[in-house]
């Protein structure tokens, strides 16, 4: 199956087979570019901002509250061998905003070789 998303997606009018597919690209993508790019020795400032600019794509309004977004980096950390509750402070949000540290996050997968994981070679 092919999706094809105009320049201005309703993506809230995906059918369920539609959404498997984004939701399963999603990750598949989030984790080999990670993992690439941690292969390709990335600075921790460079994968923090991948994460946030998943988080704060323009798209990502699209969604109810964000949630599918958080769910495509929720399982890729899971994925990743990430524990994300570790990550998380609801009594000192990260940069004010987050509940997750992407910091720490980045600097675990950098200090614990996540590109060592199998993924599609670019």
């Amino acid at each position: 199956m092919k999706l094809h998303f105009s320049s201005n997606p309703d993506f809230n009018s995906l059918t369920t087979e539609e959404s498997d597919v984004f939701y399963i690209t999603g990750i598949t993508t989030l984790y080999c570019t990670i993992c690439k790019m941690c292969e390709e020795d990335i600075l921790q400032d460079e994968l923090v901002d991948i994460f946030l600019s998943v988080l704060n794509d323009e798209h990502n309004a699209k969604f109810k509250d964000g949630d599918l977004i958080w769910d495509i980096i929720s399982e890729t950390l899971l994925a990743l061998g990430v524990d994300r509750e570790s990550y998380e402070d609801e009594e000192n949000l990260w940069r004010d905003l987050y509940l997750v540290n992407f910091d720490d996050i980045a600097e675990y997968l950098i200090d614990n070789d996540v590109f060592d994981n199998d993924y599609i070679p670019s």
